[in-house]
């Protein structure tokens, strides 16, 4: 039996990280359930099947985390290395995997975990490494209903792998992402039920998230899964909206004062200030523009994201002040 496992375990490393695939795809193959998927490789690094190690050197990467860390002197920015001629999928799933191993390290026991649903943070979770924490909550923090299709299990999906994945409790959010009528979503908040998910976000210790655009290579999830009308999107450009998080919108100062935002399900942007730490992950020149202005609105304390998109970040900041720290950004202990 223990010979089989330590096989098993063997063929879930080489899949997973030497040839890059998804816990899913070695579910498939080996037959089993993506949960002992979880666990062979937690087995296969504790019995040193798999030793994983990271040489930092001085690269390109290093002086485009420079030019950052000028213009927005309080946020942590890591940032992958890409070659040039990349296509926007290589780059998405570097920026993915690399993200699951740094976003993983600062996950602890007793937290509490928002994450915000996406294509981004769905694509992270594939890459994630199994890592059993204590006392870990894991809050989804914006409803994913809408008219077409109710889409809850999309969100759902997101948050159970993501708690799963370090043994802890998901709590999940199943609302609307955009309420018909503000007032319908003033009445549901005042629920008791509505009000538990609300206090955790709001007590959360590390929110996890992207920011969404309205082009984008893929483009992002709230704008192409029937979220959305043609009107909402002809509002949303003619207020100048640059991106949202949570689906909860904003322009290029970084103001959400926006009348589609009342009817949002997203928590609102000060949360993302005030929390201990707000991580934000993402690629491609369709999201510059939004990342500009939560960085500038200090919504981002940390930012993982790939050499080309700093580059567009450096470039499009060059000239401008540096951003001061968010005054009431919290700090654990």
């Amino acid at each position: 039996m223990a010979e089989t496992r330590r096989a098993q375990a063997v063929t879930a490393a080489r899949m997973y990280y030497g040839a890059g695939q998804s816990t899913q795809e070695i579910a498939d193959y080996l037959r089993v359930s993506r949960s002992t998927v979880s666990r062979l490789l937690a087995y296969a690094r504790e019995a040193g099947v798999v030793e994983v190690r990271v040489h930092e050197t001085a690269d390109a990467s290093t002086g485009l985390t420079a030019d950052l860390v000028t213009r927005f002197p309080y946020v942590r920015f890591q940032v992958i290395g890409v070659q040039p001629g990349a296509s926007s999928g290589r780059i998405n799933t570097a920026v993915a995997r690399y993200a699951a191993h740094a976003v993983a390290a600062m996950v602890e026991p007793g937290m509490t975990i928002g994450i915000a649903w996406g294509n981004t943070v769905s694509s992270l979770i594939d890459y994630l490494n199994p890592k059993p924490v204590s006392d870990l909550a894991v809050v989804q923090l914006n409803g994913a209903g809408n008219s077409a299709n109710f889409g809850l299990a999309y969100a759902a999906d997101i948050v159970v792998r993501f708690a799963e994945n370090f043994a802890g409790s998901p709590h999940l959010f199943p609302v609307p992402a955009f309420f018909d009528h503000a007032e319908t979503k003033e009445a549901l908040w005042k629920e008791r039920s509505i009000r538990q998910i609300l206090a955790l976000q709001e007590s959360a210790d590390l929110l996890v998230f992207s920011t969404g655009a309205l082009v984008g290579d893929p483009a992002s999830h709230i704008y192409t899964a029937g979220f959305l009308s043609e009107r909402d999107v002809r509002d949303l450009r003619g207020a100048g909206v640059v991106g949202d998080i949570g689906t909860v919108f904003y322009d290029e100062k970084g103001s959400g004062d926006l009348p589609i935002n009342r009817r949002s399900s997203g928590p609102p942007l000060s949360l993302y200030a005030r929390s201990r730490r707000s991580v934000c992950v993402a690629a491609g020149a369709g999201k510059v523009p939004g990342l500009v202005a939560a960085l500038t609105a200090g919504y981002i304390s940390d930012l993982i994201l790939d050499s080309r998109t700093a580059a567009d970040l450096v470039r499009r900041g060059r000239g401008s002040r540096s951003v001061p720290a968010p005054a009431n950004r919290r700090t654990r202990g």
